[in-house]
């Protein structure tokens, strides 16, 4: 059986409109889910599909890291994330550094969005030209995502339940003799504009717990 397409989007209400779109545009085989973690897992290896369309944002924040995840587990996978709105390029161009090899987004304009879809069905890479831009004029680009250890989980739990960064040192045995923390950078809690899209992480991590 030909190896198929599969789609990854939360927007189940449009997933009939996406497999049609898909097909009209030559793609082969398309199943669209909402399956995330091991369930996705669950349904790429069942399919083994030739390609994996995933919004931007299906894992919010985290869908740079996940993709590392995905991609580590299975490194032959060829994906291509898709933004049908306004996305910041910088967090686009995480999700290349992380191993996605194709990301088109629909605020390029229609005719670019459709070129790179059709570059994407011939099995080519594209890369949308305002993520290119980015990757051009940064001096350094990010690096790959790290899997979380232990003890940051255990530090963005904290941080999910509303402990202030004094309250984690403290819980964690973080300070020194001197009242100092002791690890600069592993305890550091978000600024209120940042504070939704954290609670939004944490719920990808499932980190959560009652203080």
């Amino acid at each position: 059986m030909t190896r198929g397409t599969l789609a990854v989007s939360r927007d189940v209400n449009n997933h009939s409109f996406y497999k049609k779109r898909l097909e009209q545009l030559g793609f082969r085989d398309v199943t669209v889910t909402a399956a995330e973690k091991d369930g996705l897992n669950m349904v790429i290896n069942d399919l083994d599909p030739r390609l994996v369309f995933i919004g931007s944002r299906f894992y919010e924040g985290a869908t740079a890291y996940m993709m590392a995840l995905l991609l580590k587990r299975y490194p032959d996978l060829n994906v291509a994330a898709v933004s049908l709105e306004k996305f910041p390029p910088d967090l686009a161009l995480g999700m290349i550094v992380n191993g996605v090899a194709s990301y088109v987004n629909f605020a390029d304009g229609a005719d670019q969005f459709y070129a790179g879809l059709d570059f994407i069905r011939k099995g080519e890479k594209y890369v949308s030209p305002a993520v290119e831009e980015r990757r051009m004029i940064r001096n350094e680009l990010p690096k790959p995502s790290q899997e979380l250890t232990e003890r940051q989980v255990t530090v963005l739990r904290h941080i999910c339940n509303g402990y202030t960064t004094l309250e984690i040192a403290d819980v964690m045995h973080l300070c020194n003799k001197d009242g100092q923390i002791s690890c600069v950078g592993t305890v550091q809690q978000p600024e209120n504009s940042k504070r939704e899209g954290t609670d939004k992480g944490c719920t990808v991590f499932g980190v959560y717990q009652n203080r």
